[in-house]
């Protein structure tokens, strides 16, 4: 099945073809926000993901184990990947985190850039990202733009063509066990990494 999207958002093959389909590409900035936090501090979200093949969304949260489980995994990738080709993938982290204090323990140190904490969980604007459950009961907020890609639970992955937009792959990691020391496998990034 294919998934056609206008600026980040889910819509139809005709909408898709009406401003030039693929060749328009996406505006990541109006996706993400006009800047990322990246381990350099804050640069325009444009630059930050300009020529890049594919953007991987990593929706999570430093108050999940299975988040904190996956994260070495996901790192270690991230590096061979980078080391293989840095323009193939980058990844993108979006904060599921209680508060920005534990956004900012979470991405301290990460060698990828992360969606500012209050564009992701909507402290001026509408939600980008993806708000918890418990915090979208105690508030007006709502579960955020990104809910086109029915994500259910974190961590999780999507990853798009960074030209257009166009989800590549849903379902990007796999969960092998029930507790968060259980083994899980990187699978977004495979493509990226081919003879790694």
């Amino acid at each position: 099945m294919t998934h056609y999207f206008d600026n980040g958002k889910v819509t139809t093959k005709a909408v898709f073809d009406s401003w030039g389909g693929a060749s328009a590409g996406v505006d990541w900035a109006v996706v993400l926000g006009s800047t990322l936090k990246t381990p350099e501090g804050d640069k325009p979200t444009g630059s930050v993901l300009a020529n890049k093949r594919h953007v991987a969304l990593v929706f999570s949260g430093s108050w999940c184990p299975w988040c904190r489980a996956f994260e070495p995994m996901l790192e270690d990738m991230y590096k061979k990947v980078k080391a293989n080709d840095p323009n193939d993938t980058e990844i993108v982290y979006v904060s599921v985190d209680a508060d920005s204090v534990a956004f900012d323990e979470a991405t301290r140190g990460k060698p990828w850039p992360a969606m500012p904490y209050d564009i992701s969980q909507g402290n001026r604007a509408a939600p980008v990202g993806l708000v918890q459950r418990k915090t979208r009961e105690k508030s007006d907020k709502t579960i955020g733009t990104l809910k086109e890609y029915g994500l259910g639970s974190v961590p999780s992955i999507v990853a798009s063509d960074g030209k257009t937009g166009s989800l590549v792959c849903k379902n990007g990691r796999q969960e092998l066990g029930s507790k968060p020391e259980d083994d899980c496998r990187v699978v977004v990034l495979v493509w990226a990494i081919r003879g790694i």
